[in-house]
Formats: structure tokens, sequence, C-alpha cells
């Protein structure tokens, strides 16, 4: 059994997300720019011509029954 979490990304976590599109720009060939994946994201959130959401994954092992995040970053909630 799976559970999602799911809410829209707000300023506190543009510097993470802006991360994650760094990553995303590199797999398609596009040089290492931090700097340039941050303004992009800013930018697009605070224009309101993007919406961000983050996500969080639960799933429970059958085996010990107990939840563990797949993915879970300090202080998300």
């Amino acid at each position: 059994m799976s559970d999602f979490t799911v809410r829209i990304a707000n300023a506190s976590d543009i510097e993470r997300v802006a991360g994650l599109f760094n990553l995303y720009r590199q797999f398609y060939e596009q040089l290492d720019d931090l700097a340039l994946a941050t303004s992009f994201i800013r930018d697009r959130t605070t224009q309101d011509e993007s919406l961000v959401t983050r996500c969080k994954r639960l799933f429970s092992s059958r085996k010990s029954y107990r939840r563990v995040a797949v993915w879970e970053e300090p202080g998300w909630s």
C-alpha cells in the first residue's frame, strides 16, 4: 500500500526544487547552473507562471508492517 502527500511548493522550497530542476536540466545535457535554475524556478513561481508541487511517498513493508519514507526532507510537512 502506498500513501502520497502532495502540497504546493512555497518560497522556502525554492532552493531544493531548483536543485532538482538543475539535475533535470543536466539529464537533458544542459550545463550545470544552479544559479540559473534557482532564478528560473523563483521567477516562475513568484510570477504565478508555474505551479510547483512537492510529493512525499510512504509505503508499508509487508514483512515488517512499518511505514518507511522514500523521500522526505528535514522540516518538510
